[in-house]
């Protein structure tokens, strides 16, 4: 039972991960500063997790895209 929580926690991580890379744009950060570097990855990280609470309160199924294109919606309807 604990190898197969190890496997579902690792990989939940990256699915964040990759969410992060695909959706927050983790990887198109270029400066060299490694507290701006912190910063970025922090706040990519971040979105995808207020985006899994945010379905978990609607109670769907968590898709970033969709809650991009919803969060896109409601930015351009203000």
């Amino acid at each position: 039972m604990d190898v197969l929580d190890f496997y579902r926690t690792r990989f939940q991580i990256e699915f964040y991960y990759r969410n992060s890379k695909q959706f927050t744009r983790l990887t198109d950060y270029q400066s060299r500063d490694l507290d701006k570097l912190n910063f970025h990855s922090n706040a990519s990280l971040t979105s995808v997790n207020i985006a899994k609470v945010k379905a978990l309160e609607e109670a769907t199924v968590l898709s970033i895209d969709s809650v991009k294109v919803l969060c896109h919606n409601l930015f351009l309807m203000q």
